[in-house]
């Protein structure tokens, strides 16, 4: 004897990318930035006795670094705002280059005790790389607006403001053949 079962169909509610997002950003926010304020603290405060602001400015990076993903999840979360999603991955990109370019190369530069003929050419360095790598980033992302279908592909106009649809988006950019 065959049974009949009706099935309800699910309300599915937006996905909350932002979430996801805060996710996956957070803890890379919370520990490259601590671990820059501990070894800073270490080495300039402690070993070489140079100066405490190395350590004290790393830690205002690691409280702004940790806590601002989530206050702008508080403020806008359950959308998908193309500038929130940008800011929240701009505090995760900023932590990663405050490790590897500011603590571990400026720091160096400013705070060690080097002969003036090494630290001048060594900061004037990391300075025009940073411009340079800026440059770069500049002249890659006006490249992909102009010149590729990723914009009307990867966002959604919502009338007032322009949305995200991150599967779309990174599919675009995805390195394995389809």
């Amino acid at each position: 004897m065959p049974r009949r079962q009706s099935i309800a169909t699910l309300q599915t509610a937006p996905k909350d990318s932002l979430r996801d997002m805060v996710r996956t950003v957070a803890p890379m926010s919370l520990l490259l930035p601590l671990l820059g304020t501990g070894v800073s603290y270490a080495a300039y405060a402690d070993d070489l006795a140079v100066s405490g602001w190395p350590w004290k400015f790393a830690m205002l990076v690691t409280l702004t670094c940790s806590f601002s993903p989530f206050m702008i999840y508080m403020m806008y979360r359950r959308t998908n705002l193309l500038w929130v999603c940008g800011l929240v991955q701009s505090i995760g990109i900023f932590a990663v280059y405050f490790f590897f370019g500011i603590f571990a190369y400026f720091y160096y530069f400013i705070f060690a005790p080097l002969h003036p003929v090494v630290k001048w050419p060594g900061l004037l360095g990391g300075i025009a790389f940073t411009l340079y790598w800026l440059i770069i980033i500049k002249r890659s992302v006006l490249h992909t607006i102009t010149t590729t279908s990723f914009v009307e592909r990867a966002f959604i106009d919502q009338g007032s403001d322009l949305g995200f649809r991150i599967q779309p988006g990174m599919m675009l950019f995805d390195p394995t053949p389809q």
